[in-house]
């Protein structure tokens, strides 16, 4: 129930009550004064004015907890300079580093992979991956990283081929890939990869 219907049925009860305590006026000017059916009537109006006002309340408290910022996780920096790059990842990952890849991984066995782009292309997959069914877009992240980033959306898997600058001035190429959903989290270590040192 939206904040505005609860609003209306709050004032459409309101009339409501305005009515009936006219109606009453009118019988005890009459005469006619039952007294049980006027405190009834008093209970009534009571525990629905009460029942109004904490819809209204719930209502608002709902969308002020929707509305406030979630705590963010804590991250921890990888920096290689191997690789030439520095990026955040989740602080209760695990990180293992083969020589040739570094792997970032989860408890839940999730893992996201850095490594060298197995082709030239970045919206090639890296051999022996499918093809079907990729969407890829490129975009600069706010560490002026060129990242392509493609979706094979059959597997759910992600890949990211980053250009980055050198410090002498030639560009390099590294790839991150997952086979997880959670899609949050690959885009969060994209966007935080930069140049190191």
């Amino acid at each position: 129930m939206s904040e505005f219907s609860v609003g209306l049925w709050c004032q459409s009860f309101v009339s409501d009550v305005l009515a009936q305590r006219w109606r009453r006026a009118i019988l005890e000017r009459k005469g006619f004064r039952d007294r049980t059916a006027i405190v009834r009537l008093k209970q009534s109006m009571r525990r629905i004015g009460i029942l109004c006002c904490a819809l209204l309340l719930g209502e608002t408290l709902l969308r002020a907890e929707a509305a406030a910022p979630r705590p963010q996780a804590t991250l921890k920096t990888f920096t290689s300079d191997r690789f030439g790059v520095a990026l955040e990842y989740p602080a209760a990952w695990s990180v293992e580093d083969d020589g040739d890849e570094v792997t970032f991984r989860a408890e839940d066995g999730q893992s996201i992979v850095l490594a060298r782009p197995g082709t030239d292309s970045p919206s090639e997959p890296a051999p022996g991956s499918r093809t079907t069914g990729r969407n890829c877009s490129t975009t600069t992240t706010p560490h002026d990283v060129r990242a392509t980033v493609c979706v094979d959306s059959a597997s759910m898997s992600r890949r990211a081929v980053l250009e980055l600058a050198r410090r002498d001035g030639r560009k390099g190429r590294l790839a991150l890939r997952t086979r997880g959903r959670d899609a949050q989290t690959f885009d969060a270590m994209v966007s935080s990869i930069r140049r190191y040192p």
